[in-house]
């Protein structure tokens, strides 16, 4: 728990302060997905956006392999990943950068698994000594640590408030 304050922005501040690289899933580059971008600017570290679609999807996939490669060189010495985006649920907020419509986890899962299975490749038989992070909502955050664990990377959650679950249907 990083605050007992039920505040997501206090959230991602710390992640991104404590990561070498957020990769953000967002459908705005220019934006990112929320606060992320902004946060991981102010902290100095990398920022890597990933466009996603209306859908959830990644639009350009022919990148897999760059994204992949990255994030195993970070996980391979010794650095903090941090998975962030927009979550499973229907952006309420005006202005909001989230999704018009609620999307199933299931879709999150497999793209992040696309990626996650090319981390490995791209690991080999190196050993794993950086961890995976997020702020463990539904969407991006939720399927990231479900295939960083997947492969075997060590993975933590770092969340405000009491830890409650929105799921795709709430807004």
């Amino acid at each position: 728990q990083v605050s007992p304050d039920a505040n997501y922005p206090i959230r991602t501040q710390y992640n991104a302060e404590n990561a070498a690289i957020t990769i953000d899933f967002t459908q705005d580059a220019s934006k990112g997905s929320g606060a992320t971008k902004k946060n991981v600017n102010a902290s100095g570290n990398k920022y890597q956006p990933v466009v996603v679609d209306s859908n959830g999807l990644m639009k350009n996939t022919d990148n897999i392999d760059a994204l992949a490669k990255v994030i195993a060189d970070n996980l391979t010495s010794g650095q903090v990943v941090n998975i962030a985006g927009h979550g499973a649920y229907k952006a309420t907020r005006l202005g909001s950068a989230g999704f018009n419509e609620a999307i199933q986890q299931s879709v999150f899962d497999n793209e992040l698994n696309k990626i996650f299975e090319r981390v490995k490749f791209f690991i080999g038989d190196k050993p794993i000594t950086g961890t995976v992070i997020s702020g463990g909502q539904s969407g991006y955050d939720e399927a990231g640590i479900k295939a960083a664990r997947k492969i075997g990377v060590p993975t933590q959650v770092n969340y405000t408030g009491e830890g409650l679950y929105r799921p795709p249907e709430a807004t």
